[in-house]
């Protein structure tokens, strides 16, 4: 009997910047089997985007590379933004 694996959370970050025509996607997800998933790409109808998953031994680590991984994204984002 397969058990059904679900969402535990999902985090969409856009970065757009029209002066060097950047429209990019970041989506990161942590399911219920302790796996997180990130998704990049631009944001466009039909894009094809990248991903990469990593399994953790529990949720909670799973959650806990999420936040690594946002704070990574904001940062990088908001160093990009200030230096333009």
């Amino acid at each position: 009997m397969n058990a059904t694996i679900t969402t535990i959370r999902k985090v969409t970050l856009n970065f757009f910047d029209p002066s060097c025509n950047s429209n990019k996607v970041w989506i990161g997800t942590v399911t219920s089997d302790g796996k997180f998933i990130a998704e990049w790409g631009r944001v466009l109808e039909g894009s094809h985007r990248q991903s990469k998953t990593k399994q953790f031994p529990s949720i909670s680590q799973a959650e806990n590379e999420l936040d690594k991984k946002i704070a990574e994204k904001l940062g990088l984002w908001l160093s990009i933004h200030r230096n333009r």
